[in-house]
């Protein structure tokens, strides 16, 4: 049962990747660098148009946190999964500070999966 809920098809791991932007993208917005100069620079490095749909969207940060938490809660018993990406440091200060019925759910440990790709390329014995 449990694999059958947790099987990824395109459309969930579609789904929970919005999520993780408009999550990301929600706190970046307020933070002390106006949300302006951020859409400008994503839009630099081929920006999604997540910022316009965070811009016209209606959802505060309240509901967005609320609606993240519920999809946690449905796929991660409490206090037994840790978060995880890539350079993860920042994201857990991040979710600590603004979004702490997220940060209660989660395990106290992180998981920064860049370790991994440093550990690959460090201990490669292919020539560069």
């Amino acid at each position: 049962m449990v694999e059958q809920e947790l099987a990824e098809t395109p459309d969930s791991r579609l789904q929970r990747k919005k999520t993780s932007l408009i999550a990301s993208l929600v706190n970046s917005l307020q933070a002390d660098e106006p949300a302006e100069a951020r859409k400008k620079e994503a839009e630099k490095t081929g920006g999604n148009g997540l910022f316009d749909d965070v811009f016209v969207s209606k959802t505060t940060k309240e509901e967005m946190e609320s609606q993240l938490l519920d999809v946690i809660k449905r796929h991660c018993p409490e206090k037994s999964c840790p978060l995880t990406s890539s350079s993860i440091h920042w994201d857990r200060e991040v979710v600590r500070l603004r979004m702490q019925s997220i940060f209660n759910h989660l395990h106290y440990r992180i998981i920064d999966v860049s370790s991994f790709y440093e550990m690959i390329q460090r201990w490669s014995t292919s020539e560069k």
